[in-house]
């Protein structure tokens, strides 16, 4: 009667997090392009395309 749904991958993972004092900073990746976003949290919110092509350690 109730078909169950399949569980759907999520679009965007949250690869890092920084916590500021009144803010953030995300680094979020788009599973389906590959296109890392830098996403800014505080009094207004932000996010642009990121282009890193290595790890930051």
């Amino acid at each position: 009667m109730f078909d169950k749904k399949e569980k759907k991958q999520k679009r965007f993972i949250v690869k890092e997090k920084q916590s500021m004092d009144f803010s953030a900073i995300q680094i979020i990746v788009d599973t389906v392009t590959g296109v890392n976003y830098i996403h800014i949290m505080g009094d207004g919110n932000g996010i642009t395309p990121c282009s890193m092509t290595r790890e930051i350690s």
